[in-house]
């Protein structure tokens, strides 16, 4: 039970993520053929991922990424290729001109977690930083105990009043990987 219990708020932190917690801050959603014109619908490219980091601005940056089992394994098997592999990717000390940005979102340090909670196609991005809190009535927890003398048993039942709110819309946005 407890395991499940885990599970379903992970689906709620998810769908307020995606929707917002009711107070007009649903985040911006971003489509992969806007973001990349070259791109076909479905289908994850560079460019695209790169320009959704970038849509972070400073101070934030996506530090984590919520994703359905498909889009994970395309984000995975992104192809830098050979010959085209930016500049912000190559080390310093190569001495080919790399950059160094200011703002560090696009360091491939994003954590992602695959779930089927996640919306179909799409990338829930954001800052672990600024995005969601976890809100809970304090002296709400319940805790309610029966015992049954005849047969030596106990009921124990504990119930806690808790929500997640948006901190900053800010810091999340949403890839459409399929528009």
């Amino acid at each position: 039970m407890a395991v499940q219990a885990e599970v379903d708020k992970l689906a709620t932190i998810i769908n307020v993520l995606v929707n917002g917690d009711g107070n007009s801050n649903a985040p911006t959603t971003y489509n992969l053929t806007t973001l990349d014109p070259a791109a076909t619908a479905g289908t994850l490219t560079l460019k695209g991922w790169l320009a959704f980091k970038m849509k972070f601005a400073n101070p934030y940056a996506m530090t984590s990424a919520l994703v359905q089992e498909g889009v994970a394994l395309q984000m995975f098997l992104l192809n830098t290729g050979s010959a085209n592999t930016p500049l912000v990717a190559v080390q310093q000390p190569s001495g080919l001109g790399a950059f160094t940005q200011m703002n560090p979102g696009l360091r491939d340090s994003v954590a992602v977690g695959w779930t089927s909670d996640a919306p179909a196609m799409k990338i829930v991005g954001f800052d672990r930083r600024f995005a969601i809190e976890r809100v809970v009535d304090i002296g709400a927890t319940i805790t309610e105990v029966e015992q049954f003398i005849t047969r030596q048993t106990q009921v124990l039942v504990v119930t806690e009043a808790e929500g997640y709110a948006i901190i900053d819309k800010n810091a999340i946005n949403v890839l459409n990987v399929n528009a």
